[in-house]
């Protein structure tokens, strides 16, 4: 008989460090409206009524400023190094036979 000596199964260590990876992405969302001053991000002033910020990659109000660029592409590669990491550590767990049960 085996006594379970782990706070949570692996399961669970799952399931919290997803939630909390899309949870902190969430919050970090937040940061950019908050901070327009530090990123560098300037309102875009249209010239004439036909005039559309055509250098705007997701955000037409404003024009980034290379701050904020890099800030994106940080959240980015972090997010993905996560998902490699998550992915990395369930391989790693489903080749023992206690991990993962099925």
């Amino acid at each position: 008989m085996k006594i379970q000596t782990k706070l949570m199964t692996d399961w669970e260590w799952l399931s919290l460090r997803i939630i909390t990876l899309f949870a902190l992405a969430m919050l970090i969302s937040f940061t950019p409206g908050l901070l327009r001053g530090f990123f560098g991000d300037e309102l875009y002033a249209p010239q004439d009524l036909f005039s559309s910020n055509s250098s705007g990659f997701i955000d037409d109000k404003w024009v980034w400023g290379f701050r904020h660029y890099l800030y994106f592409w940080m959240c980015i590669i972090l997010f993905i190094i996560q998902v490699a990491r998550i992915a990395k550590w369930i391989e790693n767990r489903s080749d023992d036979s206690d991990s993962f049960p099925v």
